[in-house]
């Protein structure tokens, strides 16, 4: 099944981000490991059961293109490269009755396998959590009428040589293709070899703990985000260089009205929030941060007038400390510069989101343009035409929509993407070789208490 199941994943992907996929492929190395490629989706194996809904799982609501949208007043702004279904794991396993399998199985290396089998009531649509070990595949009455009780598996697959697999398929589908009796009991171990040739059950160990959920819930979650941090940067007249923009020591009253579009001036001293780095103890990095609870996501700016500015150092290093290991920055010009982000000498600064004011008859709007990095995929929200917005509200609804889509885009650029994919195999290895170190660390006290007691 596991094997067969790559012509319905291409089907249920087509809508996928191209470049994406593109990218995942890249850093597998799947076909030659013998491991098909993944997108890491959801595949089920049942058309009539397809993808299994996240919708409730941490109030996100999900559409059928992995755009994750909120009901508000202002025009609806979808949230994109968001990994959603990394949540597989929280919704179907975490704290419910499952079996974890982990071990090194040549040549995919490190391998962690969740199993989980799900129970349907007779005549019913609805699956509960069962013991997979205790329960038999079908339940039969007497004479002719018999009533099949179905199980659902959902398997999650990691390895370092490839995405993850997340699975979920109804058992009967699995017999019928492996030409099993309908009526022939499967342990969770004994489900493995079935998924996959190479996923030879001896040489994988069960671990069931406290300790691993939350490490496999890190694992899995590793890229998605709830916190972002977002630089500021106000450009006044004339100002061509990174020198005199890191240098503005004071704000202007159209910078304050913007600021304020964006989120809330707090003090940093005692801020219980997400801090974002900056000193909420000793005012270190300046007394105020600007702040804001959006959707469910927690943004801190950096904005660069209230990072403390030191006139005897003309790099301003403070502000650049924090501003220039942002990935995604709001460029504010009052006045009528032109920003050039060639001018900025930043591994991380990869998006920029430029706003100026912009007179529409007698109101005041704001012009907005995006200067991306080459590697960065496209994001929306889409530019209106004109880019010219004379709400508040829904600049405000575009901007926060755009700058989550930014640096989420931006995380699948090849530098970050790299980093991402060493800190996921180092995870992966750490977990699989602790456990294997324990386990053989446990056969050895028992073979000396065998040993102990023979004496």
């Amino acid at each position: 099944v596991f094997e067969h199941a790559i012509e319905d994943l291409i089907q249920h992907a087509q809508d996928m981000d191209k470049l994406h996929q593109q990218q995942q492929q890249q850093q597998l190395s799947s076909t030659a490991n013998g491991m098909p490629a993944s997108d890491g989706r959801i595949i089920d194996i049942d058309p009539a059961h397809a993808f299994s809904n996240l919708a409730h799982t941490s109030k996100l609501s999900l559409t059928k293109s992995n755009i994750l949208i909120w009901q508000t007043s202002s025009p609806e702004y979808g949230l994109e490269h968001i990994d959603v279904f990394s949540l597989y794991y929280r919704e179907y396993f975490f704290e419910k009755d499952h079996t974890n399998y982990l071990g090194i199985i040549e040549p995919l290396g490190p391998v962690i396998i969740s199993v989980r089998r799900e129970k349907q009531s007779a005549g019913s649509s609805t699956f509960a959590s069962t013991d997979l070990d205790k329960s038999s595949s079908a339940v039969g009455g007497g004479g002719g009428g018999h009533e099949h009780r179905d199980s659902r598996l959902r398997v999650i697959i990691r390895g370092k040589a490839f995405s993850d697999w997340r699975l979920s398929f109804l058992e009967t589908t699995l017999k019928r293709h492996h030409r099993l009796s309908s009526r022939q009991k499967l342990s969770r171990r004994m489900i493995l070899p079935y998924l996959h040739k190479m996923m030879d059950p001896n040489k994988l160990i069960k671990v069931n703990s406290k300790r691993i959920e939350r490490q496999l819930l890190k694992l899995d979650e590793l890229n998605l985000a709830f916190n972002y941090k977002i630089g500021v940067l106000l450009v006044k007249d004339d100002q061509m260089s990174e020198e005199q923009i890191f240098g503005n020591e004071h704000s202007t009253p159209a910078f304050e009205t913007f600021l304020d579009i964006l989120g809330t001036k707090v003090e940093l001293q005692g801020f219980p929030g997400f801090a974002a780095g900056l000193d909420t103890k000793n005012n270190n990095t300046g007394k105020y941060a600007l702040h804001t609870m959006w959707r469910e996501f927690k943004i801190t700016y950096h904005v660069s007038t209230f990072l403390p500015y030191n006139a005897s150092d003309s790099q301003q290093i403070q502000r650049k400390r924090h501003i220039g290991n942002d990935i995604v920055t709001l460029v504010f010009i009052d006045g009528k510069s032109k920003f050039n982000p060639s001018i900025f000498r930043s591994q991380f600064l990869h998006v920029f989101v430029v706003v100026n004011e912009e007179m529409v008859g007698d109101k005041v709007g704001y012009r907005v343009q995006v200067a991306k990095n080459n590697a960065v995929p496209s994001f929306g929200p889409g530019l209106p035409k004109p880019p010219v917005f004379t709400d508040r509200q829904v600049l405000r609804e575009f901007l926060l929509t755009k700058v989550i889509n930014a640096e989420n885009a931006a995380y699948k650029a090849p530098k970050f993407a790299k980093l991402e994919s060493r800190t996921r195999h180092g995870m992966i290895e750490e977990i699989v070789n602790y456990y294997i170190k324990n386990h053989a660390s446990a056969d050895d006290e028992k073979d000396k208490g065998t040993s102990r007691s023979k004496r």
